[in-house]
Formats: C-alpha cells, structure tokens, sequence
C-alpha cells in the first residue's frame, strides 16, 4: 500500500515537472501558407467539388469577377512548437481534372500538432469561379464551415452537402440563387443557420439537422420552394422565419422536429401562392412558439395542437381570421386554392400559438 502511495506521488510530481518545463520552454512560431489556382477556361460550365478537411475552419465563397480562376484553394495555418519538438504540419491530397464541361475537384486535407506544439489558426478558403455551376459535397471535422454566395447574384447549385463533427455551419445565398437539387445540412454537435435571399428558387428537398446544436432558417421574399423542408435536433433549438413565400408544386410539406429543445416558427404571406403547405410541428418536451400571419385572399387555413401529458396551450384569444374550436384554429374563409395548415404536437411541452388572418 505504501509503494503504491509512492508510486502515485512520484507521478503527480512528474506531471507537474513536466508543466513547469513546457510552461518556461521558448517557443518558435510557424507559418503554413499556400495558394493554388486552376486557371479560367470558358468551356467549363460547373464544378464538382468534394472535399474531406480536418483541423481547420473553411470558408466556400464565390469571386465577383466571371473571368477569374475556376478555383483557388488557400490556406493560412499559424502554430507554435518549442525547440526540441517539430512544427505543426498539413497533409493534403489535391486532384483535380476535367470531364466534357466539367471541373472535378477532390481534397483532402488533415492538419497535425506533434507534442509539444500548438496550431494557434487555421484557415481555408476555396474560392469557386462565379459562372460554375457548383456541386458541393464538403466534410469537416471540429472546426466551422461556411458557405458565401452574397457576392455575386444568380448563383447556380446542383446539390449542396455540407457535414460536419462539432462545427458550426453558416450558409447566405443571395438573391436568384437557383437550386436545382437538394440541400442538406448537417452537424452532431454545432448549430446551422441557412439565410436564403429574395426570389430564390430551392428545386428539392432542404434539410438542417443537429444534435444538440440550433437549426436556424430565414426565407426572404418570393422564396420558391419545392415539396419538402425538414429542420431536426434532438436538444438544440430551431427557428425558422418566412416571408411570402411562392410554392411550386401543388403539395409542400416542412416538418420541425426536437425532442427537448424550443422550436420558434414565424410564418408571413401576403400574397397567394400556387400551391397548399402542410407544416408539421412535433416537440416532445420543449417549448414551441407558433405565428402565423396571412393577407393573401385565396389562402384558408385550420391549426390543430395536440398534448399527450398535459402539456400546456396557450392561444391568442384575439386571433382575426380565426374561430378557435377547443384547441384548434380555422379559417373563416371557405377552403380556397391554397390551405397553409399546422399540425403542432408535444408530449408534455408548452405551446404558444399567435394567428391572424386578415
């Protein structure tokens, strides 16, 4: 017992000598940085771009001039590393080739810290030709991505994934953005937030979904959507903002899901869309707030909450448009071309549900 009482002194005393080394240790500084271009060509029309990063943040953004490079990948890593160890150092497979009009480009890309030293910033940014057409599939590991298309207008996407460990993900798509396939991202532990500008056309199904972090979704106006949206998390929050939206087909369905995290939803419409959108809200134990508001005249539309456990219901009692019947509300209007329905369930949540129809 003794020997094993000295043992574990003797350890605690190593480890503490070992700090008191590393903390009086002189550091040197490192510097990684490096650009690679592939030249404009006018026969190429799109880009296919799948990526694997690990250890560094990405930035994925567009240059405002159409005869630019086709791609640039640059790359800023700044670190620290004492005398007796080796510097941080980045492993990278780059290919890249051409398929008709086609730009196929593939990296990988892993940053490593040998002991006793440090990586301080890493940065990534990979810089698409505005005229391409972009087909994105994007990993990272435990650092953010970002994806900016604000600087130029009318930017064209086939498909967008963008996945990450515990990362934040952030994507603003400016205005006549066109999306041609679908959306979809993902992160386990950080949170995603998706700004679509005005007149936007999304042409499949968008998803955001997370563990434990937020989903956050802004649709500004004349957004065109097609059929399905989906925003998950098991514990984080989701907020989803809409302003007049235009609806391509005749049926569309958004879903927002959370086990025990708050769901905020704020819903505008003046003008009529084309088709009816069913949004299905489920919340097991978490707080919803539901708004609705509509000015269009050829929209009808019923609420319906519904609580397992004795959740509790709250619903403005002045709610022009409306005629509440027990939990639910419906539209005074006759069922009209467009229906904007809600159906808002939870185990044992609370529900707050502001709806005007004027």
């Amino acid at each position: 017992m003794k020997r094993k009482k000295i043992l574990i002194l003797l350890i605690i005393v190593g480890i503490l000598t070992s700090s008191l080394i590393l903390l009086f240790l002189p550091f040197k500084q490192a510097k990684l940085d490096r650009t690679i271009t592939i030249p404009y060509s006018g026969s190429i029309d799109q880009i296919d771009l799948i990526a694997d990063i690990e250890g560094s943040s990405v930035t994925i953004c567009y240059n405002e001039n159409s005869t630019a490079d086709l791609f640039t990948l640059s790359y800023s890593i700044r670190g620290k590393y004492t005398l007796t160890s080796s510097p941080p150092s980045i492993s990278m497979i780059f290919n890249n080739f051409t398929f008709a009009t086609h730009l196929i480009v593939n990296l990988s890309l892993k940053l490593t810290s040998p002991i006793l030293s440090e990586i301080t910033s890493a940065d990534i940014t990979l810089s698409i030709n505005p005229s391409l057409s972009s087909n994105l599939s994007l990993h990272t590991y435990s650092n953010n991505l970002k994806l900016d298309a604000t600087n130029y207008l009318k930017k064209t996407f086939i498909n967008v994934n963008l996945t990450s460990i515990s990362g934040d993900i952030e994507v603003f798509l400016s205005q006549n953005c066109n999306l041609s396939g679908n959306f979809f991202l993902s992160t386990e532990y950080g949170a995603i937030n998706l700004f679509v500008g005005q007149n936007c056309n999304l042409g499949g199904a968008l998803s955001l979904s997370s563990i434990s972090g937020s989903c956050n979704l802004l649709l500004e106006n004349n957004v065109s959507t097609l059929n399905y949206i989906l925003l998950f998390t098991e514990s984080g929050e989701i907020t989803a903002n809409t302003s007049n939206i235009a609806l391509v087909q005749t049926e569309n369905t958004w879903q927002f899901s959370t086990y025990i995290g708050n769901i905020h939803l704020n819903i505008n419409q003046w003008s009529d869309p084309q088709g009816n959108l069913s949004i299905i809200v489920s919340n097991l134990y978490g707080s919803t707030n539901f708004e609705m508001h509509l000015e269009a005249n050829n929209i009808s539309s019923n609420i319906s909450v519904n609580s397992s456990f004795g959740g509790t219901i709250n619903i403005n009692p002045d709610h022009p448009g409306y005629y509440s019947s027990g939990t639910n509300l419906n539209s005074e209007a006759p069922h009209n071309p467009s229906n904007f329905d809600a159906n808002i369930g939870t185990l044992s949540g609370n529900v707050d549900i502001y709806a005007t129809r004027t």
